[in-house]
C-alpha cells in the first residue's frame, strides 16, 4: 500500500529485474531502452508505462518494438542483442560455448540476448553444386539438413532437382547434398553388362545438359556397330542411335560399312621369273559379310585383305615371265580370285572382283620394248608396202596384155589420155590426125 502511494505521489513505478532477466520499457509510446538486472524507477504518471521482462533462459530475442528499436536506437540493440545473419548460400553454426545451439539456414536471421550465453558463430558457404563435406555435416550435426546418397556395385543414381537431371552418381559412390529449399528426387538404375542407357533417360540427360555422362553412337542403315567393353565383344548393333553410360570402362563402338568397297594397291614392286623388276597396280572389290568375324579374327580386316592380295600377286607373278604377264594381264585377276576369296572368307569378307590394272616397266626396259614394237610395226608396214607394189605391177601387166590383144581397147585408152590432157590446156594442136597420136610428136601451144 505504501509502495503504491509513493508511486502515485512521485508518478514513477519501481520494477525489479532479476539476474537472469532483461527488460524493455516504453513510456507514452516512446521506447525508453533496455534494462539489466536491478531496481529501476520508471515514469508512469498517466499509467502509460509499458514494459516486457525477458527470461535469459529463452535466449532468442523477440519484441513487438523490434522495428522501432532497430530504427531509433541501433547501438543500444547491438549492445544487448547478438544479431546473426545467414546470407544466400550460407549457413551459420551458432555455438553456446562448445555446444552447437542452432544451425541457421540461408537467408535467415536470428537475434539472441548476449547475456544469455557465450555466443560464437561459424559460417559455412554452401557450394554451388550443393555437395556438403561429410566432416562438416558430422561435426555440426547437420544430418537432418542433407540428403545422403550411396550407390552399390553396378548401380547408378540419377539425381533430379525438380524436373531437371542434376547429376548421375556412378557405382560405389557416396554423396551428401544440401536439401533445405531444394526439390531433390532420386532414381537408382542397375547398369547392364553392355552399359546401355534407355533412350528416354538419355534424352532427359541431354536436355539437362548432362550429355557428358553419355557415350553416343549413331549407326547408319548401311552399317553394323560392334560394341566392345573391356575387351568383350557384344552382338552387332543395328541401325539407330545408341546411348551408353560414360563410366570407368573401356567402351568403343566400331562401325562396319556393309556396302561394296574398293581397295587399291599401288606401286608394288616385284621380280618376274626372268628377273625383270616391274611395278603393278591392283584393285579389289569386297563386302563385309560377317562383321563379328571381321573384327574378332583379325585386328584390321582391310589390312589383312591388303596383305593377302599383295602376297598372292607376288607369288603368282614371280613364277611368270614378263611376256607371260603381259599376255595374260587381264586373266591373272581371275586366276588369283579363288585363293584370295577362300582366305578372306575365313575372316568374314566376300571378295567380288580382283583386277590387275597396270604393269609398269622400268625406264630402260620400256625403251627396249618400244624399240621392239616399233621394229615390228615397221616390218609389218614394209610387208604391206611390198604386197601393194606387187599387186600394182601385176595389175599393169594384165592391162598391157589386154591392150596388146585388143586394138580397140588401146584406142579407147588413147582417147581417155587425150581427154585428160585436153582438160588441162587452153589449145591443143594435133598433126597427122589421131592415128599418129601415140607415135608422133604432139605439140601443145598455149594461146596468148
Amino acid at each position: 500500500m505504501t509502495q503504491s502511494l509513493i508511486e502515485k505521489i512521485t508518478g514513477k513505478k519501481t520494477i525489479i529485474v532479476q539476474e537472469n532477466e532483461r527488460m524493455i520499457a516504453s513510456y507514452q509510446g516512446r521506447v525508453l531502452g533496455f534494462y539489466s538486472s536491478g531496481v529501476h524507477s520508471l515514469p508512469n504518471r498517466d499509467h502509460s508505462l509499458e514494459y516486457t521482462i525477458y527470461d535469459l533462459n529463452q535466449p532468442v530475442f523477440s519484441s513487438d518494438l523490434e522495428k522501432i528499436i532497430r530504427r531509433k536506437m541501433p547501438r543500444e540493440l547491438e549492445r544487448h542483442v547478438f544479431i546473426i545473419v545467414a546470407n544466400d548460400n550460407e549457413i551459420c553454426i551458432i555455438k553456446n560455448g562448445i555446444s552447437v545451439y542452432e544451425v541457421l539456414m540461408p537467408n535467415t536471421e536470428r537475434l539472441l540476448w548476449k547475456d544469455a550465453g557465450e555466443w560464437s558463430i561459424q559460417k559455412n558457404v554452401i557450394p554451388n553444386d550443393y555437395r556438403m563435406d561429410a566432416k562438416v555435416v558430422k561435426q555440426f550435426g547437420l544430418e537432418q539438413h542433407v540428403l545422403s546418397i550411396t550407390t552399390n556395385e553396378n548401380e547408378v543414381c540419377i539425381i533430379r532437382n525438380g524436373n531437371l537431371v542434376y547429376d548421375v552418381l556412378s557405382s560405389n559412390k557416396e554423396c551428401l547434398l544440401w536439401k533445405d529449399g531444394e526439390d531433390w528426387s532420386l532414381e537408382k538404375l542397375i547398369i547392364p553388362d553392355d552399359c546401355r542407357v534407355d533412350n528416354k533417360v538419355a534424352k532427359q540427360l541431354v536436355v539437362s545438359k548432362k550429355a557428358s555422362l553419355l557415350v553416343t553412337s549413331t549407326i547408319e542403315s548401311y552399317e553394323k556397330g560392334i560394341l566392345r567393353i573391356d575387351g568383350i565383344i557384344y552382338p552387332p548393333l543395328e541401325a539407330g542411335t545408341y546411348y551408353f553410360w560414360n563410366i570407368a570402362v573401356n567402351l568403343t563402338v566400331k562401325k562396319i560399312d556393309l556396302r561394296r568397297q574398293t581397295l587399291d594397291i599401288t606401286g608394288q614392286e616385284l621380280l618376274t621369273r626372268d628377273r625383270v623388276t616391274i611395278r603393278i597396280n591392283l584393285t579389289a572389290d569386297y563386302t563385309v559379310e560377317d562383321p563379328m568375324m571381321a573384327v574378332s579374327v583379325v585386328k584390321d580386316y582391310q589390312a589383312a585383305l591388303y596383305n593377302t592380295l599383295q602376297l598372292t600377286f607376288r607369288k603368282t607373278l614371280g613364277e611368270m615371265s614378263l611376256d607371260q604377264i603381259l599376255d595374260r594381264k587381264f586373266a591373272i585377276g581371275d586366276e588369283t580370285m579363288a585363293m584370295v576369296r577362300a582366305e578372306m572368307k575365313s575372316i568374314g569378307l566376300e571378295v567380288h572382283n580382283i583386277d590387275l590394272k597396270d604393269v609398269i616397266l622400268p625406264g630402260e626396259m620400256r625403251d627396249i620394248f618400244n624399240q621392239v614394237v616399233a621394229a615390228e610395226k615397221q616390218a609389218e608396214a614394209n610387208v604391206i608396202r611390198r604386197r601393194e607394189e606387187t599387186n600394182a605391177t601385176r595389175s599393169l601387166l594384165n592391162t598391157a596384155k589386154v591392150m596388146a590383144d585388143n586394138p580397140i581397147m588401146l584406142r579407147l585408152k588413147e582417147l581417155e589420155s587425150l581427154e585428160a590432157i585436153a582438160a588441162k590446156v587452153d589449145h591443143l594442136t594435133v598433126h597427122n590426125g589421131t592415128e599418129g597420136l601415140m607415135n608422133d610428136l604432139v605439140k601443145l601451144r598455149s594461146g596468148k
